[in-house]
């Protein structure tokens, strides 16, 4: 079968009058609205990026997608993807804020914050769009940071849903609103790459497309709050002391993945980041 993503290109290549998906418009557009600009290479690159999930029948799946690029720290406010939560994020500090630190490219590259600043989707831990046995959350890392979460949301009593990294023991905990089937003390010395946690009544951690640990029949319900990233809401609020200093290059969420479709979205994901010379 041809691809779809080589195909598309080569033929806007060979006319000179390559045309970006409509979707990348979308937001490079909104990245220009809060005042940043997006260079050639990165437009490109986020194009091959949506094509890429495109082709691989896995745009449905992804609900929200935070891609981290653009030419100032102000352009990280604009998700790739945003049906569902707000047209941009929102930060506890401005993003102006000497304590948001940014690098679109090179190593360790991303977002992160020096102090225990925190972003929120707006997205609900219990939006209708998802549901308890049928959600994934995903993040990725570029560098350890200290220990910490860095996306999710909690209610106490409810359940809990974040990636949380132990620096000092390398370890990585998944959590996935169960607290008896949660993925915990995972070893991971490097805490860096792509982390997802997927649920369809199992629960599975993945680290660079691969298992690294399952849950079967989790209990548990899904908390109330709204997602945050950099750290995760608790009872609608950030969560106290928890916040991360590890930088982030995107953060992703949306209904099940199987791992299959891990697999295939860790791809293109990393292929983003090399073209931004942030990949690890």
């Amino acid at each position: 079968m041809p691809n779809p993503v080589i195909n598309r290109r080569t033929l806007a290549n060979a006319s000179n009058a390559f045309v970006y998906d409509s979707e990348v418009l979308d937001w490079i557009t909104r990245v220009e609205g809060l005042g940043s600009s997006v260079s050639q290479p990165t437009k490109d690159a986020a194009n091959t990026l949506m094509l890429a999930i495109k082709a691989a029948g896995l745009r449905s799946k992804i609900k929200r997608f935070g891609i981290y690029a653009g030419d100032t720290k102000a352009a990280c406010a604009a998700p790739l993807i945003k049906d569902l939560g707000g047209t941009t994020d929102s930060y506890t500090a401005a993003l102006t804020s000497g304590t948001w630190i940014y690098s679109e490219t090179g190593a360790g590259g991303g977002l992160h914050s020096s102090g225990s600043d925190i972003s929120n989707t707006a997205v609900s831990a219990n939006d209708a769009a998802l549901g308890l046995n049928d959600y994934h959350i995903g993040v990725y890392k570029t560098t350890k940071g200290n220990a910490g979460i860095t996306m999710g949301a909690g209610t106490t009593g409810v359940g809990v849903l974040a990636f949380s990294f132990n620096g000092g023991g390398n370890q990585a905990n998944y959590f996935m609103f169960s607290s008896t089937g949660d993925i915990l003390g995972v070893a991971d010395t490097p805490q860096t790459g792509h982390y997802v946690l997927a649920r369809n009544g199992t629960d599975t951690a993945y680290r660079n497309g691969s298992s690294v640990g399952t849950q079967a029949a989790p209990a548990g319900a899904r908390s109330t709050g709204q997602i945050y990233v950099h750290n995760a809401s608790l009872d609608g609020v950030a969560w106290g002391g928890a916040a991360t200093t590890a930088t982030i290059a995107c953060y992703h969420l949306g209904t099940f993945l199987t791992s299959s479709e891990v697999a295939a979205l860790y791809t293109p994901i990393q292929a983003f980041q090399t073209a931004l010379t942030r990949n690890v």
